[in-house]
């Protein structure tokens, strides 16, 4: 019988595991492997059961890594407010490790698409097969993909530009995940894939000696190491933008998401933090003086 750990208070508990085996697998990446588990708590007289997604790692030598990795980058996320799955439990004790988290296809009433998830151009095949690189695919390169609420996507990604900027979260074009009602075809977008995700921050003293950390948005990019003159907010916005214009190749050419707002949020984003920069002695990469 398998022990949950609960990663914020640590707190471990026994409950009986079964796969869901007539559910399939949710997906298969680089790194990994997601089914459908039913876990179970309590006696026969007092059962309680949920559905939940398992993330099993296949490298059983990086596997241990590989969730560290997952775990801390989710709790990391949720704290900074993010959208993340709302629980993941950990299971330290086989041989191969793996957690536990929501099934965000809520037991198949919802349908979850990452960029990942499509077929490859011919191209991209050729070149992950001589890399060795095993995925599986769930949509063909034609799919299209049905959604109600087209604004209300263009209004999340604006929303994930601005939160993960400012809490210094540096992201890639396929860490969103859209999850779809498949009967209102509504999509909310989640963070899914967080191998790619990397928290910018910088530590400095405050008046009182006192280390604080702050979000790279508000310092010098050259005091990043390894980092040069990246900017955060400009990072994301391409990897925001790049998420949508891919989804939108499988989108009702009618139906397809505008970039405009993204757009006016980075530039009142970016306007914003060159005031706040230019305050502790940062210019404006356009003034005179940057070598860019």
């Amino acid at each position: 019988m398998p022990n949950l750990k609960n990663p914020y208070s640590g707190r471990e508990r026994a409950v009986r595991l079964e796969p869901v085996k007539e559910k399939g697998k949710l997906g298969e990446g680089i790194e990994g492997i997601v089914d459908v588990v039913r876990v179970s708590i309590g006696d026969s007289d007092n059962e309680l059961s949920r559905i939940f997604a398992r993330k099993s790692f296949k490298d059983k030598e990086l596997g241990r890594e590989g969730l560290d990795l997952f775990v801390n980058n989710w709790q990391e996320l949720k704290k900074r407010g993010l959208p993340v799955v709302p629980t993941l439990r950990i299971e330290e004790g086989s041989e191969a490790p793996y957690v536990i988290m929501t099934d965000l296809t809520n037991d198949g009433k919802n349908e979850v698409v990452a960029l990942n998830d499509f077929e490859p151009s011919p191209e991209e095949q050729k070149l992950m097969e001589a890399s060795g690189e095993q995925r599986m695919y769930k949509y063909p390169r034609d799919y299209i993909l049905e959604l109600t609420n087209i604004k209300g996507i263009e209004q999340q990604l604006s929303d994930l530009l601005k939160t993960s900027v400012e809490k210094g979260v540096l992201l890639e074009h396929d860490v969103p995940f859209l999850v779809v009602d498949k009967e209102t075809k509504e999509g909310n977008l989640v963070l899914g894939d967080l191998r790619t995700v990397f928290f910018m921050d910088v530590k400095e003293k405050d008046e009182e000696n006192e280390v604080i950390t702050k979000p790279v948005s508000e310092v010098h990019p050259e005091e990043i190491e390894d980092e040069g003159d990246t900017y955060i907010e400009m990072v994301n916005l391409e990897a925001l933008s790049r998420w949508a214009r891919f989804l939108n190749e499988s989108l009702d050419p009618d139906n397809r998401i505008d970039l405009k707002l993204l757009d006016e949020t980075y530039g009142s984003l970016s306007s914003d933090l060159w005031d706040r920069r230019k305050k502790i002695g940062i210019n404006d990469p356009d003034d005179d003086g940057w070598d860019f």
